[in-house]
This record gives structure tokens, C-alpha cells and sequence, in this order.
């Protein structure tokens, strides 16, 4: 899938030993204000009591990354029904929102923030969104500069850009197909068996006059409001940006675009789950 896959050393760093600085960071990097999830404890419980609970968090956090084993009650989500609509009549009227539990989000930030740095480098440039160094803004700007250029081209030629918006995208992100590009992309086995039971221990509840309501586990998607989540999607989504790079590299196929004789060819731009792809206008 990729021609530059995770190294050694950059492995090493991803399934080292947790530290107490690595919890704390964690802990203080997260909204206090977030609503709570089933168990009732907020960011905010964990930061004004730090001291006092600091030890015992520390070895439930420890004993996750020891074991690879997530408490199902850690990973419980309750599901808040948001209104679109001033009178919702049926389920599309409704915005769900996730809340997982505090413990399980300093878990998740753990995870995030040793994978960024990787990310940085692996994932490919047309994807712009939650990658350190890059702003969303610096596709705007391409996509610009594209549209521009479809405005001057002279004679019979042209190009067109097709904008996708995935419907449901986080709930549609197949299990397997995630590991799978994980282990294509070279993480360790032990990295993604954790990320394996963090996204399959799932379960949820829904609230609904602020009582939760029934029992359900999915066998697929991912969720809003994970801290993993949008940095898993991108993984899924970069596989879609590189199969279109490899379609680029044939002229014949009409995909993709150069700003400039001397320049790259864009395929795409990606936005998180928004994409724009840039072809010839041919039938």
C-alpha cells in the first residue's frame, strides 16, 4: 500500500513502557468541560484531584498497555441524541453524539499522541486534515489554485473536480480492513492489538431522558468522539489517496492534474472524509 512504512525505532517509541509524564500529559491535554461518559467523571474530576488519584490511574493505565486488555465498563459509550430539526420525527433528525468514559480517553490520548509524530511521515500529502504540520487550510488554498487553472485552459482539453462526501464515513469503517492497512503499513503487532481492543470492546447504551436506555455492540465503525478515531480514519482514507497516485502515474487513465509542467501531479485533495479528485473531462 505505502512505499514508506514504520521503522524499527519509530516502533519501538510506539510500544515502550508507559510513563507518568506520558498519563499526566494525557489527563491535562483533555476539554474539562466535555460532558462525562457512563461513569459519571469528567476530565475535569481528574485534574483537580490528580494528586490524589494519580497513583491508582496510573496503574489501571499501566495495566491496559501490559495486558492489551480493556475492562468492557472502560470502553461502555453512552449515545446522546442531539435534535437537527425543531420537531424530530425519525432517527435521521437526530445527530448522535458518543461519550466515553474519562479513563478511556486518557487511554486513547496515550495512543494519539505517540502515533502523530509517525503519521507526519507516512500518510500521504494530499491529506490534509489532523496531521501535525499541515492545516486543512493549505488544501483550500490548492483547490484554488486548481479551479483557476481549469478557467484558462484553452483549446478542447479540460478537467473536471469531482467533491465526495462520504455518507455515515466513521460508521461505516470496517474492523478488518483498519488492521489490515496497519499491519501494511508496518506497526507492530503489539501496537495494533491495542488498537484492536480499543475499537472492538465497544458497547453501547442509549440516553434518553438522561437515562440510559438498551445494550448494543457494533462489529464495525468507529466512533465520534474518540480521541483515535480521526487519525484511524485517516489511515483507511489514505489507502484512496495512493491508489489514485498510482492511477496518476499513467497518463492514459486521465487522473489527476499539474499545476505546472515541472510539478507533481495531484490526484486528490483530501479534507478528513471530504475529498476532492481532479480528472480529464472525458467520457
Amino acid at each position: 500500500m505505502a512505499t514508506t512504512v514504520v521503522t524499527a525505532e519509530e516502533n519501538a517509541d510506539l510500544i515502550k513502557p508507559v510513563t507518568h509524564e506520558e498519563i499526566y500529559k494525557a489527563v491535562f491535554q483533555m476539554d474539562p468541560h466535555k460532558a462525562p461518559g457512563s461513569d459519571g467523571f469528567g476530565a475535569s474530576f481528574y485534574q483537580d484531584h490528580w494528586v490524589a488519584l494519580k497513583d491508582i490511574l496510573c496503574v489501571a493505565v499501566k495495566d491496559f498497555f501490559r495486558s492489551g486488555k480493556l475492562l468492557k465498563a472502560v470502553n461502555h459509550t453512552l449515545i446522546t441524541l442531539i435534535p437537527k430539526v425543531a420537531n424530530p420525527e425519525t432517527a435521521a433528525h437526530f445527530r448522535p453524539i458518543n461519550l466515553c468514559t474519562t479513563l478511556y480517553k486518557i487511554l486513547a490520548k496515550i495512543l494519539v499522541n505517540r502515533m502523530r509524530p509517525v503519521l507526519q511521515r507516512i500518510i500521504h500529502p494530499t491529506q490534509s486534515a489532523f496531521i501535525l504540520h499541515r492545516t486543512i487550510h493549505d488544501n483550500i488554498l490548492i483547490a484554488h489554485e486548481i479551479v483557476n487553472k481549469f478557467k484558462h485552459f484553452k483549446g478542447k482539453k479540460g478537467y473536471v473536480a469531482l467533491k465526495l462526501d462520504m455518507e455515515k464515513a466513521y460508521d461505516r469503517i470496517e474492523w478488518d480492513f483498519l488492521l489490515s492497512c496497519l499491519q501494511q503499513l508496518g506497526f507492530h503487532d503489539t501496537w495494533i492489538r491495542w488498537i484492536q481492543e480499543c475499537i472492538s470492546t465497544v458497547s453501547y447504551s442509549l440516553l434518553i431522558n438522561n437515562e440510559p436506555q438498551g445494550f448494543f455492540q457494533p462489529t464495525r465503525g468507529l466512533r465520534q468522539g474518540d480521541p483515535l478515531s480521526p487519525y484511524l480514519f485517516i489511515i483507511c482514507m489514505d489507502v484512496l489517496a495512493r491508489t489514485l497516485q498510482n492511477h496518476s502515474l499513467n497518463v492514459k487513465t486521465g487522473i489527476g492534474i499539474k499545476l505546472a509542467p515541472a510539478a507533481s501531479c495531484i490526484p486528490c485533495l483530501l479534507f478528513a472524509d471530504d475529498s476532492l479528485l481532479f480528472c480529464k473531462a472525458t467520457s
